[in-house]
């Protein structure tokens, strides 16, 4: 090709052919191209890496796609080094240009990502390169797309940081001049675009794209350059060079014709850029531009008419530079030979180019300004001609550009008043605004912007000139002496007058004019017009003129036209207003000015005058009751308050009015509560008072709620009127107190509005801080309400509580606590019923002390239950309890509060809600509540001497707790009823506080006990108590082994007593430590006689008296004694086996003491089965009872569900430990339970550990049944299976009906029934486990025809969420097995258990999941479940399946003398059969998908030998059928295939209709034509007798007759 002159003198590179613009790589056609054109020569790519070359010849492509892939390939190549060869890096030179001008912006984006690829990889590598790389990279940062424009800059900066690109330029700055003039001289949109295969619009596109970018490029140049020091008048030698360089380029190209033909071309952009770079390169350098002015100027009337909305602001802005460069060519451009400029820019403004954001009027005028006023308009015609065009253009043009429009318009004309020298030219701009003002005030010319913005235009050219402002104030005062008032059709536009009168009145305060005088001229005259109209008897006009009065008073009180406005408004005030009010029918109006006039006279001398004119003439009769009731929603104004006078009349009238309103019950809420608001304005305050009394004494809390509001609203105008006296108007009326807690607690109240509330609670707390006795008298009237209400249980205790306690501390200097607490008569009559019932229901484990209630002799055992009583100790307890944890509490109340929390504990322990008013929830909060309260206590006494600490409140009774501890050992030591039990319980639990505070060592505990003087107490109760709360210490002494001694001693030998057994037992468990191994509990010889006395009692006595209590103690001896005596033999383990036998049998009665003996038998037990290798007699009595105690064991965890003690703590314990008991439960025992008894287990826990437990009860059962099963059909039985899966699972699957769409939102309630549904399918997947392909056949039948399949997948779906675009991230969850207790939240726990099931989905039923998706006619979502199946399950499926047939290969099924061969290649993911048949064989080949199985797999044929097509065929569709068809596996699959095959060549006969020696169903011929005795499938026949609707033989047609 031909070179462009200014390219010559290039040095050569180890890329030679890339120099300059890379010509050398560009076929010799004959004419000049350049780096972009569509011509060129292919580069050598001989040496590079064969994938490599595939992706780089898809780069050739045309097609767009096949680009972009190509570009991401490259993007993601892994052997990065491939790039750094030579050749690839010319031939990336060649495309790189071209693919960062291509149509597609996402060819462009990835070109560039590739390129920064390159240069973070390769870095000083590529700097050969470079030169060929800058010049589409610059280009880029010009692309119109952002996104590509920003991947060129971070391409670039990841070969250089960005302070380094400046260098850059002035290196490759001749470069990058000389590629992108060859583009703009040599370039069309036929050479950068090949037209057979890209439309002309983007061949367009892309065109101007490059273009627009070059031009650009140009001027990034000059600016950069500048921006450096780069300067013309420089000697910098580098800057002289580039100089030179690049005014002998740009000179060539704006010699070109072809860039004089852009500026007047229909490329908006290109003609952008280029004005741009022309009026940066006048700027760079004027005197060498000078030489080209000519030529723009002789075009700019052609540039002018055909400029368009993209171009035209860098148009005028590139004109503007070139006057302002060379002033002298506005003379040129004005009186232009072709068409002046003034003809130009009339045409330009009628165009309406203006774009949003674009500035266009306000270049447009800084254009005209370059100009003087006698070239833009030498005579009064151009002047009118210019406003003609730009009022033209402002009602054509938008609304958000009219604005703009009009303020040019102004600007303009101001430019040519000020500036023009010839009076006529002044005169009609006068002229033309003057038709403007008046046309406006009369509505002829209504502007196209909002009258505001247009308002705003007038203000501004009114500042820049006294002039404008005089001749709008000239056309003002004709308004206000030649306007009469209007009918009411031209309302609008005498609206639209008087709103410009007031403005232009209030405008004063931008003057600098005397008020006086501003007054005068400006204000007066439009104030007086207003008043002169209020009086119109058209109700518009009338309106109109008192919203502007209002206004003007508004204004007034802001300035000093106070006192020149003050007789105006007194005459008005009093000579015309009233008489107005009166006629008029718009009253509020008129009264809001009225109003506002008294307001602003307040002050006055004569405003006592005043006012009194002014009611006396309302109050004319008849009585206008209108204006009169409406004169207090004006007048409700503090500000007035005693500054006008009581008018009698007038207070006369209120006082009959409302009280009336009120008394009759015939509200207008609105109107007593403005009238109230008007005190010592309108009314005085003992009206006030009478109004508030009148209220009161109607006010009911049962209103409706919004009566009740109204009520309250009242009440709060009331108070505040009379704040200065709420003290005697509340001592009138004790009610009112109540208002202060009903605010606070009643759920009515809340609902009012907060406001009001909370006004109304200010009033009562500002009024406690100024008056004591206001503050006693609410204090009693509070507290008197707040127990009372407790008790009945109406409102929350808790808030109740709250603002008593409240109020007690806020006044505790004032007001004595007991004021608010109850009585002693009251406890004692609640605590005694409450302790007689729960020392019925406790549960010994938990609560010790209570054992010691049976030793005590009831009177009242048969006593209903008084829940009453209990539910009152609950709230006041719950009352008093905030109390304390206010700090406001006596040793009193924590006495008490400990008798409740003991009793409390019992009912929390219990799990059951006997009492509807003390929930669960509610009593459990009131108990961690109370154990937090005692410990702040106990934190309170000094920690430095654990001794000391628990000295404080045990010995010297320090402290309230200490106060409290003496209280409750004196109740038990003093009576011996169930409260000093109940004494000895709250003792415990104390302790067992404090012990997780301050812990003792052993000699500290010995020398507490001494204190004590335990072993002397007389009260076991108290012993016990003690003892039981130390116990979490886990400590032993010398005076707690002799009590313990002692109790030993008294149950060894023969036992009568029951009580004493059991009061020996009970402090003998509380004087044994728990984990005290280092000496014996007991001395070694008393053990065998103590174990022999008290199992021989148990046996002959407790078992037979039912002594539930003294059992149960003696299996918690027991647990702790037994592995101290461990290597003891004797017959009282057996005797001990059979108690615990005797403790299993009772578990379904269903009493707390049972469950109390359960639990400590359990624990006994698994204690026993740990030592029994050292003892012989304890490990023949595990051999003996073992399977019975587990069998039992299985029994009581099973009814576990049907327990109304299930939530008891006990019961709960209880189930931990039968689930370890039955851990290891034998098959024998399990075959014993039925399903009826199984299945509902798996819907009854809420436990996941139980619920575990069952699913493994139930596989067990089931694995074992199927296995039988399994065993009968291949051995036994030549019958088709007969199998089901049991009803009591079948109905878990039917019964189940939650709509899918509602579970994720109420995932929390209703997944425990969904979790048991879920189990319940994977109870049925492991039917599937270890069996034959007819028994899995059978169960799948039975799924399919009670069509519970698809209720499943519907589920699987929203849980999984496959039917959104994003389904759920499971790569966390396990697939082929899942553990319910690894995850906390109900969602985690379904999405596991719901992504096991869906593989095993896929595993067993593949054909019927397969089937489903291909009902739904959605290929979003079929796309969705194919992705999703595929990245999460099918690789484990198909890992699974080629597992399965390795292990099959290895099997003896398939080693038939050697004639068959399996292969399998994991990674093509495909599996062969082939089967010798003497020198030859036949093969088959098993390709699985990877989205398997909802892909199907395909069996293919390879080599067939030895059997005819249709029989060749016959086998293919069998296997294909296992398959797809019929849920099989691909083990079924081979194991049908191998059958067919080998019996075949064996000779066996196969069936005359599937050509199959197997069915699908693993069954041979059996069924013989009597006629052509062809054997054939009884289920092949079957079907073909139904399709022919005729039972003749297939093949002979004669009728059948079976054989």
């Amino acid at each position: 090709m031909k070179k462009s002159g200014f390219l010559h003198g290039q040095t050569s590179s180890p890329m030679q052919s890339l120099t300059g613009s890379f010509s050398s790589l560009q076929m010799d056609t004959g004419t000049n191209t350049s780096m972009v054109s569509t011509i060129f020569e292919p580069p050598d790519l001989t040496t590079i890496d064969a994938d490599l070359l595939v992706v780089i010849k898809s780069l050739q492509k045309r097609d767009i796609t096949t680009k972009c892939r190509a570009l991401q390939d490259l993007i993601q190549w892994s052997k990065i080094a491939q790039f750094e060869n030579e050749q690839f890096l010319d031939a990336w030179a060649v495309y790189f240009p071209r693919l960062a001008i291509e149509t597609d912006r996402r060819v462009r984006q990835y070109a560039f990502t590739f390129t920064g690829l390159l240069s973070s990889n390769f870095q000083k590598k590529l700097a050969p390169w470079l030169k060929a790389y800058i010049t589409p990279w610059m280009m880029g940062f010009f692309d119109v797309d952002k996104t590509v424009s920003f991947a060129a800059r971070n391409s670039l900066s990841k070969l250089l940081s960005e302070d380094k690109w400046p260098h850059v330029w002035m290196k490759y700055g001749n470069v990058l001049v000389d590629n992108i003039v060859d583009i703009l001289m040599y370039e069309t949109v036929d050479s950068m675009s090949d037209l057979r295969f890209i439309s002309n619009e983007d061949a367009e596109s892309k065109y101007e794209r490059t273009c627009a970018c070059c031009f650009s490029g140009l001027s990034f140049l000059i600016n950069q350059n500048l921006m450096n020091g780069v300067h013309p008048a420089d000697g910098n030698t580098k800057s002289q060079s580039f100089h030179e360089h690049y005014l002998e380029a740009i000179s060539v190209l704006l010699e070109s014709k072809q860039l004089w033909e852009l500026p007047s071309s229909s490329h908006g952009i290109i003609k952008l850029r280029l004005f741009q770079f022309l009026q940066n390169l006048m700027n760079f350098d004027k005197d060498f531009f000078s030489s080209y002015k000519g030529k723009i100027l002789n075009l700019v009337p052609r540039i002018f008419s055909r400029s368009d909305s993209i171009s035209c602001v860098s148009l005028l802005k590139m004109m503007s530079s070139l006057l302002t460069v060379y002033p002298s060519s506005s003379a040129t451009l004005a009186n232009h030979p072709k068409r002046p400029m003034r003809k130009c820019l009339q045409n330009l403004l009628r165009k309406r180019l203006a774009l949003p954001n674009s500035g266009f009027y306000t270049t447009f005028m800084t254009f005209m300004t370059r100009f003087s006023a006698e070239q833009l308009v030498p005579s009064t015609d151009d002047l009118i001609e210019f406003s003609n065009a730009f009022m033209e253009t402002a009602q054509q043009e938008q609304r958000v550009f009219a604005t703009e429009v009009y303020s040019c318009h102004f600007e303009f004309l101001s430019f040519v008043f000020n500036t023009s020298l010839d009076s006529r030219i002044k005169d009609t701009v006068l002229e033309i605004l003057k038709s403007m003002f008046v046309g406006y005030f009369e509505g002829t010319m209504i502007p196209q912007c909002p009258v505001f913005e247009f308002d705003k235009c007038l203000q501004s050219i009114f500042r820049k000139s006294e002039i404008f402002s005089n001749l709008w104030n000239e056309v003002l005062y004709n308004f206000y002496e030649s306007h009469p008032v209007p009918d009411s059709s031209s309302f609008e536009v005498f609206s639209r007058s008087v709103n410009l009168a007031v403005q232009t009145a209030l405008s004063y305060k931008n003057n600098n004019r005397s008020y006086d005088i501003e007054y005068q001229r400006n204000v007066r005259p439009c104030l007086q017009f207003l008043m002169q109209l209020s009086a119109s008897e058209n109700i518009q006009f009338a309106s109109l003129a008192v919203s502007h009065l209002t206004k003007f008073c508004h204004i007034f009180e802001k300035t000093k036209f106070t006192q020149y406005v003050q007789s105006d408004l007194s005459e008005y005030l009093v000579n015309f207003l009233p008489s107005i009010i009166l006629t008029q029918q718009t009253k509020p109006s008129y009264l809001d000015l009225l109003h506002e006039i008294v307001y602003l006279l307040r002050e006055s001398d004569n405003i006592d005058n005043l006012w009194s004119s002014v009611i006396d003439q309302l109050m004319t009769e008849p009585l206008n009751t209108e204006v009169l009731n409406s004169l207090p929603l004006s007048f409700s104004d503090p500000r007035l308050r005693d500054k006008v006078p009581l008018v009698d009349s007038l207070v006369s009238y209120y006082d009959e009015t409302v009280s009336n309103l009120i008394r009759e019950k015939h509200y207008d809420w609105n109107l007593i509560k403005l009238t109230i608001d008007t005190k010592d304005i309108l009314i005085p305050a003992k009206l006030v008072e009478k109004f508030l009394t009148l209220t009161s004494n109607n006010f009911q809390v049962e209103l409706p709620l919004s009566v009740l509001e109204n009520h309250l609203n009242v009440l709060c105008c009331a108070f505040k009127s009379l704040r200065h006296d709420l003290a005697e108007i509340f001592a009138q009326n004790e009610s009112l107190y109540l208002l202060y807690p009903l605010l606070l607690i009643d759920p009515k109240f809340s609902s009012i509005d907060g406001h009001l509330r909370d006004s109304l609670i200010g009033l009562f707390n500002a009024e406690c801080q100024m008056n004591d006795g206001f503050t006693n008298s609410l204090c009693k009237a509070v507290s008197d309400w707040s127990r009372k209400t407790v008790l009945e249980g109406k409102f929350d205790t808790h808030k109740a509580a709250q603002i008593v306690a409240e109020l007690a501390k806020s006044h505790k200097s004032k007001i004595p606590l007991s004021l608010f607490l109850y009585t002693e008569n009251f406890w004692i009559s609640t605590l005694t019923p409450s302790v007689n019932y729960f020392a019925k229901t406790y549960f010994i484990d938990q609560a010790p002390c209570f054992g010691f209630s049976e030793l005590i002799e009831k009177n009242q055992s048969d006593e209903v239950v008084d829940s009453k009583a209990i539910a009152q100790l609950f709230h006041a307890s719950l009352y008093s309890l905030v109390f304390c944890e206010y700090d406001e509490m006596s040793s009193d109340l924590l006495l008490y509060i400990s008798l409740s929390h003991a009793i409390f504990l019992i009912y929390v322990q219990n799990g059951i809600e006997i009492f509807s008013d003390i929930p669960i929830e509610s009593a459990n909060d009131f108990c961690q509540r109370c154990e937090k309260l005692f410990r702040r206590l106990f934190s309170l006494a000094p920690l430095d001497n654990s001794l000391t600490f628990y000295s404080n409140f045990l010995v010297q009774h320090q402290s309230s707790v200490g106060l409290a501890i003496r209280e409750l050992i004196k109740i038990i030591t003093s009576s011996s009823d169930v409260m000093s039990v109940c004494a000895g319980q709250a003792i415990t639990n104390l302790l067992k506080i404090a012990s997780s505070i301050s812990v003792l060592s052993s000699d500290e505990f010995e020398t507490l006990c001494s204190s004590l003087d335990i072993f002397a107490s007389k009260s076991d109760i108290l012993v016990v108590a003690l003892l039981e709360g130390f116990k979490p210490l886990e400590l032993d002494s010398g005076i707690v082994e002799k009590i313990r001694f002692r109790s030993a001693s008294q149950l060894s030998g023969k036992l009568v007593s029951s009580a004493s057994v059991t009061k020996a037992l009970m402090t003998l468990n509380a004087s044994t430590p728990t984990q005290d191994d280092s000496k014996p509990l007991l001395p070694i010889t008393r053990c065998p006689l103590l174990l022999t006395s008290l199992t021989e009692w148990a046996i002959d006595n407790a078992t037979k008296s039912l002594d539930l209590l003294s059992l149960s103690l003696l299996f918690q001896f027991l647990h702790r004694f037994v592995p101290s005596v461990q290597k003891f033999a004797g017959s009282y383990w057996n005797r001990i086996f059979e108690l615990i036998k005797f403790t299993l049998k009772l578990s379904p009665v269903d009493i707390p003491m049972v469950k109390s003996m359960e639990l400590y038998a359990l624990r006994l037990y698994l204690t026993l089965t740990k030592i029994a290798e050292m003892n012989d007699d304890i490990y023949d009595g595990l051999v003996e009872h073992d399977d019975d105690i587990k069998y039992l064991g299985l029994k009581s965890f099973l009814s576990y569900h049907e327990s109304n003690l299930k939530s008891s703590v006990t019961a709960g314990l209880c189930s931990t430990y039968l689930v370890r008991l039955l851990d290891n439960c034998s098959h024998k025992a399990i075959a014993k339970i039925p399903y009826q008894e199984l299945y509902p287990n798996l819907l009854g826990f809420l436990d996941l550990s139980n619920e575990a437990m069952c699913m493994k009860l139930l596989q067990d059962k089931i694995s074992s049944e199927i296995k039988d099963l399994t065993v009968y059909y291949m051995v036994e039985s030549t019958s088709e299976p007969d199998v089901s899966f049991a009803p009591e699972l079948l109905s878990i699957l039917i019964n189940y009906a939650e709509n899918p769409l509602n579970i994720l939102g109420e995932i929390d309630t209703i997944e425990p029934a969904l979790r048991s549904y879920l189990l319940a399918w994977d109870l049925v997947f492991h039917h599937f486990e270890e069996t034959t392909y007819q028994i899995k056949l059978a169960l799948t039948e039975q799924l399919l025809s009670m069509d519970l399949v698809r209720p499943l997948l519907a589920i699987i779906v929203e849980i999984l969420q496959l039917s959104y675009d994003r389904p759920v991230d499971v790569s966390n969850y396990p697939k082929t097995s899942y553990n319910l207790l690894d995850y906390a939240s109900p969602l985690d726990r379904t999405r596991c258990l719901c992504t096991y099931i869906y593989y095993q989905c896929l595993r067993h039923l593949s054909s019927a999941v397969r089937g489903y998706w291909s009902e739904i006619k959605n290929r979003a979502f079929t796309y969705t479940v194919e992705s999703f199946t595929e990245s999460n399950v099918s690789p484990l499926l198909i890992s699974a399946s080629l597992d399965d047939v390795e292990k099959a290969i290895s099997s003896s099924s398939f080693e038939t003398s050697g004639d068959t061969v399996v292969k399998l290649n994991r990674n093509t993911k495909e599996i062969s059969f082939i089967y010798h048949v003497d020198e030859h064989k036949l093969e088959m080949a098993i390709r699985i998908p990877l989205a398997y199985p909802l892909h199907q797999v395909q069996v293919e044929g390879i080599e067939r030998v030895g059997v005819n097509e249709r029989q060749w065929r016959a086998w293919i569709l069998a296997s294909q059928s296992i398959l797809t068809s019929q849920n099989g596996s691909i083990i079924d699959a081979l194991q049908l295939l191998k059958r067919n095959i080998s019996m075949h060549f064996e000779g066996v006969e196969e069936c005359a209709i599937c050509y199959s020696v197997l069915s699908v169903e693993r069954t041979l011929p059996n069924k013989r034509c009597s006629t052509c005795r062809h054997k054939f499938h009884a289920s092949c026949l079957y079907k073909w007798f139904k399709s022919s609707n005729a039972s003749r033989c297939p093949l002979c047609r004669s009728s059948f007759t079976f054989i």
